[in-house]
């Protein structure tokens, strides 16, 4: 019985953490959220499982954080496509007291675009820090390096650059990486042209 009552604590968490999913308007309709003040979100190449369903193409991860003492979330996914094994890293840390409480902190990535969606909708008192690396994505049509850019979604559904420590895009292997961008407040991040 203790068992059922700890399983049903830990379902109802997991459901009240997941309950602002539809509030984020990243979320509410992605494809309007794509292109905006001139940037669009970087493509990623086709996930070639044919069988897997959209939802099955998008990777999540998350962790519960208490804001006291802060954390981290981390991941670790890849997928076929036809440039070969496409891999995507990151890492969220959360530095303590960053917001109060517990929270479900969790992020998905899906193998449509080069971007992290994050939830529960929250600002926070101290900037997060997001690292993100996309490996083997087509970038044939990219020219220069400094035509890429880090941004995410601002209240408006607008395209915002965001603060970050490094950028580095390699055209050659099709690497996308930004180091410790600053996240005040959960949206969609991601690389945009």
């Amino acid at each position: 019985m203790k068992k059922l009552a700890v399983l049903l604590l830990f379902l109802g968490l997991i459901l009240a953490g997941c309950s602002d999913l539809g509030t984020n308007a990243p979320l509410d309709n992605p494809q309007a959220a794509n292109k905006t003040n001139g940037y669009e979100f970087v493509k990623l190449p086709v996930n070639n499982d044919a069988g897997a369903t959209a939802v099955e193409r998008t990777f999540w991860t998350g962790r519960f954080i208490i804001g006291h003492f802060g954390g981290n979330v981390p991941m670790f996914r890849l997928y076929w496509s036809d440039n070969g094994i496409v891999t995507v890293q990151s890492d969220l840390d959360i530095p303590a007291q960053a917001f109060n409480g517990l929270k479900l902190i969790y992020y998905s990535v899906d193998s449509d675009l080069a971007v992290a969606d994050f939830n529960p909708e929250m600002n926070f008192n101290e900037d997060l820090n997001f690292t993100l690396k996309f490996t083997n994505i087509d970038l044939s049509g990219i020219t220069n390096p400094d035509q890429i850019e880090f941004a995410y979604l601002d209240g408006n559904n607008q395209i915002q650059i965001a603060e970050y420590d490094e950028l580095n895009v390699d055209l050659e292997s099709g690497t996308l990486e930004v180091i410790n961008a600053k996240i005040g407040h959960f949206s969609r991040y991601g690389f945009v042209r």
